[in-house]
């Protein structure tokens, strides 16, 4: 069970009921694995078992407000001449995607997205991470979403609205 809430509480605070989260969900998982399926042999049932989580759940954050400008990557640029699905199997390899579907955003669909404007036009910190969000990077996840170009000034000025200091984003992105 989660203690609540976390609105307010220290980052170690916050890392322990997240550590102890892991670990009940975890023990949880394992037991349930174990004994729901009685006729599985061991080498199946050791791909039942959940991995070890590691960083991202319970490690502190590396970056803040202060790092925005350097967010620890260069700005990742890769060739698109695979396969729709080879593309994807690459983006989930790295972590860019969340597994779903996705357009290859080539330089050209990029480009059409972007309908002339220009790329390099930041619109501001995204929180929680606080990565510069630049029309750029706003086309290349329209394209892989799907998003016909015609609507792309509606999601530039929604990420503009939710941007503004006034909506708050970075509350109403958190939880407890």
């Amino acid at each position: 069970m989660l203690e609540h809430p976390l609105g307010g509480e220290r980052p170690e605070g916050v890392t322990r009921r997240a550590r102890q989260a892991v670990d009940q969900l975890a023990s949880l998982l394992a037991t349930h694995n174990a004994t729901a399926r009685p006729g599985v042999s061991e080498p199946a049932r050791a791909l039942l078992r959940p991995p070890s989580i590691q960083g991202g759940l319970t490690d502190p954050a590396t970056t803040s407000p202060a790092t925005t400008n350097n967010p620890g990557f260069a700005d990742a640029a890769i060739a698109i001449t695979d396969t729709p699905e080879a593309v994807l199997a690459a983006f989930c390899e790295r972590q860019w995607c969340d597994g779903l579907p996705i357009v290859p955003p080539t330089e050209e669909r990029v480009r059409v997205m972007l309908g002339g404007a220009q790329p390099d036009r930041s619109l501001g910190v995204m929180p929680p991470l606080w990565r510069r969000v630049t029309l750029e990077k706003l086309a290349v996840n329209a394209v892989m979403a799907g998003c016909e170009p015609a609507a792309f000034p509606l999601i530039v000025a929604a990420v503009e609205a939710m941007l503004d200091p006034s909506f708050n984003l970075y509350s109403v992105q958190a939880t407890t």
